[in-house]
């Protein structure tokens, strides 16, 4: 009777412990699954969080902010999508925003510069996002002095960030020869050259040094329009577009590659359309005693022609382009000056 006592204690202390370890794995897989549950919903908040501030920014105009996301964070920006990484687990997100960035950004904070798209009135908010690992090197000569100073002197990512490390990051056509490509930080995870220019072949940059020491690296070559500075063509590593407008230019300075400068180039435009529609539609409602509606007639035809030219925005004859947008910001003005109301 004893040893049976003996053997009944020693079955409960195994019953005991082999219970334990059950309860125990069930705890542990129940914090492991809550842990994985709570990463989840924070990876999502990363990135919900950070569309709501790019929307929030669209009402601001030109703004430039760092924008900090409480911890150590790596999206990925792909057309139409942000994808945010943390805590080993991923969210892609859906994004309505025209955003121009490096593919990849880690860490806890990068900065965000706004500026507003117009052609001629406001379509919305382009974003270009940055941070210290990415590098921008600007050529341009006498011609583009204007624009190369408004892209380079303004508030904005290119002048706030990387001159704290590299003063050297504009450089004039004439001063070549004191451009030595080995004093740039080999710290930069890429780096977009950008080239100003009126003519692409008679440049000597050194294009082949520069593809040899850093082959990730973008050559972008912008030509701005002898009619106007805010409109031209751009060549991105080979691949030939178009830029309109300021807001744009800058676009093809932080895009991390063609097809993204491509993606937003026709994104930007089916805005467009859909601003204009709405235009359009004004238009059919606004009359002005003694002129009626006839006054209006000029305006809806100009828009429906800048209509037509978006239809197809890699293609867009800029001439046209730069002579309607005239055209109907001189109309808008004219229609003002008789005490009728704008269009736009």
């Amino acid at each position: 009777m004893e040893k049976k006592g003996v053997m009944s204690e020693v079955f409960t202390y195994i019953f005991a412990i082999f219970a334990g370890v059950i309860i125990l794995t069930f705890l542990v897989y129940f914090a492991m699954q809550h842990m994985g549950t709570q990463l989840t919903i924070e990876v999502r908040r990363l990135a919900f969080s950070f569309d709501d501030t790019l929307l929030a920014l669209s009402s601001m105009g030109q703004t430039v902010m760092p924008y900090t996301f409480g911890t150590t964070a790596r999206i990925m920006l792909t057309p139409g999508k942000i994808t945010v990484f943390s805590g080993g687990k991923n969210y892609t997100h859906p994004t309505e925003s025209v955003i121009y960035s490096p593919r990849y950004l880690i860490g806890k904070e990068i900065g965000i510069m706004s500026k507003r798209f117009n052609l001629p009135f406001p379509i919305t908010n382009f974003y270009y996002l940055t941070n210290s690992k990415y590098g921008y090197y600007i050529f341009y000569d006498e011609d583009d002095d204007e624009i190369v100073e408004y892209v380079t002197e303004g508030r904005n990512p290119i002048k706030d960030e990387l001159p704290k490390r590299d003063n050297n990051f504009k450089i004039h056509i004439n001063k070549l020869s004191e451009f030595n490509i080995n004093n740039i930080p080999s710290s930069f995870k890429k780096i977009n050259f950008v080239i100003f220019t009126q003519n692409f072949e008679s440049r000597k940059i050194p294009k082949s040094e520069i593809e040899e020491k850093f082959p990730k690296s973008n050559i972008i070559l912008i030509k701005p329009s002898d009619k106007d500075p805010d409109f031209g063509e751009i060549e991105f590593n080979g691949e030939k577009s178009l830029y309109f407008g300021r807001a744009m230019l800058f676009g093809a300075i932080f895009a991390s590659n063609f097809d993204q400068y491509s993606y937003s180039l026709k994104k930007s435009a089916e805005k467009a359309i859909k601003v204009i529609d709405i235009y359009l539609d004004k238009t059919n409602f606004l009359s002005c005693e003694p002129h009626g509606t006839t006054i209006y007639s000029s305006i809806k035809g100009g828009l429906n022609s800048l209509k037509d030219l978006l239809s197809d925005p890699e293609n867009i004859n800029l001439e046209e382009l730069i002579g309607n947008m005239k055209e109907l910001t001189d109309t808008n003005r004219e229609v003002s000056a008789l005490d009728c109301p704008e269009v736009f």
